[in-house]
């Protein structure tokens, strides 16, 4: 179900008019820090799953205004889910390293 819903938020967030785009963003970071802050199990990544739409928006959106707010929910995920985040690092660090190359 979670394939399904990352799929097409990430498509709104990347094709919608900006404040639509705004609002899907938002929603992501919403649901993936209610997610992220339940005890993870060791041999399941679901973290990183639910990290996934900020990555696979800020690689292919052209809006600035959508590739400053995903990092701002990176630094949001980072501040108040730090002691919880285990997979989910893999994908923040990535967002970063491709912000510093673009």
């Amino acid at each position: 179900m979670w394939n399904i819903i990352r799929e097409h938020m990430s498509t709104v967030a990347i094709t919608a008019p900006s404040d639509v785009s705004l609002f899907a963003v938002d929603s992501l970071k919403q649901l993936s820090v209610k997610f992220l802050l339940r005890e993870e199990i060791a041999s399941i990544e679901f973290q990183r799953e639910f990290l996934i739409p900020f990555q696979t928006i800020f690689m292919k959106v052209e809006k600035d205004e959508i590739k400053e707010l995903v990092l701002n929910c990176c630094n949001y995920i980072v501040s108040h889910v730090l002691k919880s985040l285990k997979s989910g690092w893999k994908i923040i660090i990535e967002i970063l390293l491709y912000s510093i190359e673009s």
